[in-house]
C-alpha cells in the first residue's frame, strides 16, 4: 500500500492522470494520505506544482481541500502564495475553508493582500472571505499584511469591499 501511495505522490508531482487514476484504482485510500515527510497530501502536491487538471481529478474523486501538512499550511494558502487564480477557485468550489488559517492565524486572504493579487482578494471575498480575521503573531487583519508589504491595488480592493481602517494590530510602539 506503501508503494501505491508513493505513485500517488509521484503522479501528483507529474501531473500524470492516467498513472495516478491508476494508482488511485490500486489504493483508494491513498487519495488523503500524507506523506510521511512534509504530511502533503496528494492535493497539496498538485497544488505546488501546479497542475490544475490533476487538482480538478482529485477533488471530483473526494480529495479533502480542507487537510493541512505538518507545518499547518493548507492547499488554499499555497494557491494563494504563487498566484494560482483556477486552482484557488477550484478549490473554493469544491469547499475549502476560505477562512481556514495556518498555524500562524494566516488566511489565504492575509497572504493573497500581502502579496498584491487584488484578483485573489476579490475571488476569496466572492467566497466570503473574512476581511477581519487576525493572524495569531501581530493581530494583523488582511488589510494590514496589504499596507505593511505596499501592496496598494490589494489595499483599494479590500477597502472597496467595505474593510475596516480601525481595527487596530498587537503590535505595539517600544
Amino acid at each position: 500500500m506503501q508503494e501505491d501511495s508513493d505513485i500517488v505522490q509521484r503522479a501528483c508531482r507529474l501531473g500524470d492522470l492516467t498513472l495516478l487514476d491508476e494508482a488511485l484504482a490500486s489504493n483508494p485510500h491513498a487519495l488523503n494520505e500524507q506523506d510521511a515527510q512534509m504530511g502533503w497530501t496528494p492535493l497539496y502536491r498538485a497544488v505546488i506544482c501546479r497542475h490544475e487538471d490533476s487538482v480538478r481529478f482529485l477533488l471530483q474523486r473526494g480529495a479533502n481541500p480542507n487537510l493541512p501538512t505538518r507545518v499547518g499550511e493548507y492547499p488554499l494558502h499555497q494557491a494563494a502564495e504563487t498566484d494560482q487564480a483556477g486552482i484557488l477557485e477550484c478549490l473554493l468550489q469544491q469547499y475549502a475553508d476560505p477562512n481556514v488559517q495556518q498555524n500562524y492565524g494566516e488566511t489565504a486572504l492575509h497572504i493573497a493582500a500581502g502579496k498584491n493579487f487584488a484578483d485573489l482578494v476579490q475571488l476569496l471575498q466572492r467566497y466570503k472571505a473574512s476581511t477581519s480575521l487576525k493572524d495569531f503573531v501581530y493581530g494583523r487583519t488582511p488589510l494590514h499584511s496589504a499596507v505593511s508589504c505596499n501592496a496598494v491595488q490589494s489595499a483599494e480592493v479590500l477597502l472597496q469591499l467595505g474593510c475596516s481602517l480601525s481595527v487596530p494590530d498587537s503590535v505595539r510602539d517600544r
